[in-house]
């Protein structure tokens, strides 16, 4: 679904589906769909069906008590645990062909194993019995609602082992078997055609679901997003930083804090339009050297944080020198830095488990290794161990001798 876009729904609503088929990518979401919608109710009707379908045998006994014992083996005995067999079968392989193909045997093993039953009973009720034949039909299609080209073929196979199998008894005259026929075929159309509308609907519903959900997506994008960058805001910071503090096990959080060098004195000369420039320049830049591998946010103003779950503070402290010398590569031009000065970007680099720390723990080291890449000439990453680490040396150096 990532890959389908609002318009992509119009064209299939504007174009229908005659053949009940989408385009690949939206077809490929349907049958997605159309599998979890009736892996939700496949064990329900499963145990209501069979139950139902064995509450049968008392009218076997009414109207072919000669072939009473047969009929009680087919159904408890065969259909019963081919029932139960599909449905692990399913459960184990939940996709739409399967459940296709579990609808379309239990259609028709359901006739065909008591309609070959009775064709050696010599009840004078065989008549009334191959009516019941009629449930199996609307079990096929309303409860178990297979897409409509399965239907089709099970309607055709039903309707055969029905008329072939009454056929063979023998007890029936030519007429009476061509109305027997004339009700079973214009209950297979009439079935089909239902089918049909049902797909139809199903698949229209579907397109406005997948439609609305798109646009509920789009919502949710520009919400989140920086309308002068195009990067993520600070809304969706909270967002993403809960799922990545909420992932289990526990993970480490890399932050890349960045704030480009001089950007006020770089507004002053060069004005706010070409101060929105080079932000957008600079953010697309970062966009697409991280890409998927993390999360990058305007944090405000001219300061840009980069997330990136799973990366220790070396690794970071590499990526942070890609972005650095990416940025300087762009060679925006920095007048206010003196002649052929190009803008370019300070980077704080700091790292922690989730498990221990909160997000803001995290910022409040990027942040403080930040300032201390300002402070120490700027255009340059600095990470928080290091920072960590000179603090001690210059404790350690302001040490009497005998304590060092």
């Amino acid at each position: 679904m990532q890959n389908i876009t609002v318009e992509d729904v119009d064209r299939q609503v504007s174009r229908g589906f005659p053949l009940m088929r989408f385009s690949p990518k939206i077809e490929r979401a349907y049958l997605v769909d159309y599998a979890a919608s009736r892996m939700k109710l496949v064990l329900g009707w499963a145990v209501v069906g069979t139950i139902v379908y064995n509450l049968m045998l008392f009218g076997d006994a009414a109207l072919a008590g000669d072939v009473f014992k047969q009929l009680l083996f087919v159904r408890v005995c065969v259909f019963t645990p081919l029932v139960v067999v599909g449905l692990f079968f399913l459960h184990r392989h939940p996709t739409a062909l399967c459940y296709d193909l579990l609808a379309i045997g239990v259609g028709v093993f359901s006739t065909l194993l008591p309609m070959t039953t009775v064709i050696f009973s010599h009840s004078h009720d065989l008549y009334a019995y191959q009516n019941a034949n009629t449930a199996a039909f609307l079990f096929f299609i309303i409860v178990l609602r297979p897409r409509f080209f399965i239907g089709v073929i099970g309607l055709v196979l039903l309707s055969a082992i029905h008329l072939i199998t009454m056929k063979l008894t023998g007890a029936f005259t030519s007429g009476v078997y061509l109305s027997i026929a004339s009700l079973v075929l214009s209950t297979a159309v009439f079935l089909g055609a239902g089918a049909y509308y049902l797909e139809h609907t199903d698949r229209m519903n579907f397109l406005h679901r997948l439609k609305s959900s798109l646009l509920h997506q789009q919502l949710i994008l520009k919400s989140e997003q920086d309308g002068l960058t195009g990067l993520l805001n600070r809304h969706s910071l909270s967002r993403i930083s809960a799922d990545l503090w909420s992932s289990d096990p526990p993970s480490t959080v890399c932050a890349i804090l960045l704030d480009i060098d001089h950007f006020k004195t770089f507004n002053d000369l060069h004005g706010h339009i070409h101060g929105d420039e080079c932000l957008r320049k600079v953010s697309q830049s970062i966009s697409e050297m991280i890409g998927h591998d993390g999360h990058v946010f305007r944090f405000g103003g001219e300061e840009i944080l980069v997330l990136i779950d799973n990366a220790d503070e070396a690794a970071g402290l590499e990526i942070a020198e890609v972005i650095r010398a990416a940025i300087e590569a762009l060679r925006i031009p920095h007048s206010g830095l003196g002649q052929d000065e190009v803008v370019t970007a300070s980077l704080g680099v700091a790292t922690v488990t989730t498990q221990s720390n909160t997000l803001e723990d995290l910022l409040k080291k990027a942040d403080t290794a930040l300032y201390h890449a300002k402070r120490s000439g700027r255009n340059r990453a600095f990470k928080a161990h290091d920072l960590a680490s000179s603090t001690k040396q210059e404790a350690a150096s302001r040490l009497p001798a005998s304590f060092a």
